[in-house]
């Protein structure tokens, strides 16, 4: 049932302040558009159309427009590609790419109304009452059908290869789902969505099929409608804006909005799709972000264009009003040819450039009439012609190792590299990328480098070098080797073929003469102390037989010695003795430091003197001069003379020392 007015005008009051941006366009109003269209690519053959391209905004997909078509004020209609349709084979679904009508009523009235079979709804149990969003009995629907036969709309031609879309769509006061088959069909949407969907679909999800992406989608900002009814709402219908969304809000049926149609092209016929427009006339033309146009099979009727070595077009039988049309990344070049002619690719200019060659160009032949249907020859079949030339491989000695037929600017295969004994193989010596006439090609080498060690006898490298296939090693320096003398190298080096290691040799010198071990004669001592009057003996040591032996003191007063080598001490001091050897004809003369040293001696003595006794103590001085001076340690003990008389006074113990210069001897004595 319909809302009353004051409840619908508080609706669109109510949206207009939530989302003043979400509101349909009034005329006359626009909104700035943020996202950017997408580039399109100028030529695609009848395969990449139904699987190259797509408005779901997949990044593998391109975005494509064609030309189909008129709009209502007469100039031609421009589609999106959406892609292939899933219930045909080779059925292209085309998304109109801006409106094909502007001010267009979804129904009037906004009243519920009787169903009528004749709208051609098939249902599985058809209802009595339908909403005045029911799109299939719609005033927009009638609109659609009547389009797609009008002439002014689409040729006799163009309608012949339009085919008919079973689309699905729901029945929203029926709550069922219905289906109708018509050439031109509004697409389907869902409330708050940035997608709509075109295509045949199924019941199980009507929103499924292909999808359009409203960010892709540029065409201003007009809303327009969709067959999808608005299920808050039995008199309102949803739509959608570029670069917005679905509407869910109150879209009353009356409401005039753009009518932006899917329909579906039967490509059997078609062969390829080019942004070149169909030619009418004579010269060049950008290509760059136009529309493509279909062209159809004209099989034979246009005749054929065969390309020579890349160079020349040569256009073949005759037909009216056909074009020879080169295409390439820079747009787009035509020449009226109803004759037999040939047409150098340098007489073509494209961008203000001339062509040096048709390589890389699409070449075809085409005839639009006035059923706006362009037919064509295929791009990729024009019978391309090449010359063939030999191009012969030789090795360094003229050895044929190859040889191979190429077509005019086409490349040969390079053969197996070959092999050369002590060489490296580096290419060849002439480029056959792209062959020109007859050619010949040798094969390029560099003699291969290998190192050469000279090592000594113990593996220490001596020097190294890099010599090339076949050539010498220098000689190095000659190396020496204790008690060896250097014989040569354990290898040739005159012409290295590989990596080598060379090891100096040697042969060991003969033994020199062994000389008689030389007897150097010796003392047993080199320094001795000795108290004075004491004595000792020096002695030979490896002495030979029939050696003289003499003996000599440096001062008879400290110390002497006699023949047979015996020394005495006599006198403080030091002397040096002196042992003269004279044995193999040599003299030897070992010198001995001796030191004398002097002391004193208690030679008469008695330690345990009774008290009031006396005793007479007596010492000698060896070595040394001087007056002998006696002392005793205690007094109180016993006193002593300068003689040596000791007198025993008290109990107890004393020493008595007697002393002759810095020498001295003591013995302790008891008084008892």
């Amino acid at each position: 049932m319909r809302r009353k007015g004051a409840v619908k005008a508080a609706a669109w009051l109510m949206s207009a302040c939530m989302l003043i941006g979400s509101l349909p366009a009034i005329p006359g109003m626009s909104r700035k558009v943020s996202a950017a269209e997408t580039k399109i690519e100028g030529f695609a053959t009848k395969e990449q159309l139904l699987t190259d391209y797509s408005m779901d905004g997949a990044a593998r997909k391109k975005i494509g427009k064609v030309t189909f078509g008129q709009n209502e004020e007469g100039t031609a209609q421009s589609w999106y590609i959406a892609g292939k349709d899933p219930a045909t084979e080779d059925g292209l679904v085309l998304f109109a790419a801006s409106p094909m009508k502007k001010k267009q009523a979804f129904h009037n009235p906004e009243t519920d109304h009787p169903y009528d079979a004749a709208w051609g709804c098939e249902y599985g149990s058809a209802p009595s009452q339908v909403s005045a969003n029911h799109y299939g009995g719609s005033d927009i629907r009638k609109v659609l059908k009547n389009m797609s036969s009008d002439p002014a709309y689409f040729t006799a031609d163009e309608q012949k290869v339009m085919r008919e879309t079973a689309v699905k769509t729901e029945d929203q006061k029926n709550g069922s789902v219905y289906t109708t088959k018509d050439k031109m069909y509004l697409a389907h949407g869902e409330g708050g969505s940035k997608l709509i969907s075109v295509g045949t679909n199924e019941e199980k999800d009507v929103n499924a099929e292909l999808k359009i992406d409203l960010d892709q989608y540029q065409n201003g900002s007009s809303w327009f409608w969709l067959r999808s009814p608005n299920s808050s709402y039995d008199y309102s219908a949803l739509m959608a804006q570029p670069a917005g969304t679905v509407t869910t809000y109150d879209n009353g049926v009356t409401g005039r909005y753009c009518l932006v149609p899917a329909l579906q092209i039967n490509l059997t016929s078609v062969i390829f799709a080019s942004a070149a427009p169909a030619a009418t006339s004579e010269g060049s033309q950008e290509t760059k972000g136009k529309d493509m146009t279909l062209r159809y099979d004209a099989g034979e009727d246009l005749g054929s264009v065969e390309i020579l070595n890349h160079k020349t077009a040569e256009v073949k039988k005759t037909a009216e009003d056909r074009y020879l049309v080169v295409q390439n990344d820079q747009g787009v070049w035509r020449k009226k040819a109803e004759n037999e002619t040939t047409v150098s690719a340098k007489e073509v200019t494209i961008d203000g450039k001339a062509l040096n060659s048709f390589k890389g160009c699409k070449v075809w032949l085409e005839k639009t009439d006035a059923t706006r249907i362009t037919k064509a020859t295929r791009p990729d079949q024009t019978g391309e012609k090449l010359s063939e030339y030999t191009v012969t491989f030789k090795d360094y000695d003229g050895k044929v190792l190859e040889t191979q037929k190429v077509k005019y600017e086409e490349g040969a295969k390079a053969p197996t590299a070959p092999t050369r004994a002590g060489y490296t193989f580096t290419g060849w010596d002439k480029d056959f990328s792209k062959v020109t006439g007859e050619l010949e090609v040798t094969a390029q080498y560099k003699k291969n480098e290998y190192k050469v060690t000279f090592k000594d006898y113990d593996g220490k490298v001596l020097e190294t070098q890099t010599v090339k296939y076949e050539e010498a090693a220098k000689t190095p320096k000659t190396p020496t080797r204790a008690g060896y003398t250097f014989t040569g190298w354990d290898k040739t080096f005159s012409k290295i073929t590989a990596n080598i290691i060379i090891t100096a040799q040697y042969k060991k010198n003969p033994e020199p003469a062994k000389r008689p071990t030389e007897v150097h004669p010796g003392i047993n001592l080199t320094k001795k102390e000795i108290l004075s009057g004491k004595k000792f003996r020096l002695s030979v040591r490896n002495r030979i037989k029939g050696a003289k032996v003499s003996y000599k003191t440096s001062n008879k007063k400290i110390a002497t010695v006699d023949k047979n080598g015996n020394v005495k001490g006599l006198k403080a001091g030091r002397a040096t003795i002196t042992t003269t050897i004279r044995q193999g004809g040599k003299t030897y003369y070992l010198k001995s430091s001796i030191t004398v040293k002097g002391y004193v001696k208690l030679i008469k003595v008695k330690k345990t003197i009774k008290k009031g006794k006396s005793y007479k103590f007596k010492a000698k001085a060896y070595g040394i001069k001087g007056k002998l001076k006696w002392s005793v340690s205690k007094k109180k003990i016993g006193k002593i003379s300068k003689s040596g008389k000791f007198k025993a006074k008290k109990k107890g113990k004393t020493y008595v020392t007697v002393k002759c210069g810095k020498y001295k001897a003591k013995v302790c004595v008891r008084v008892k």
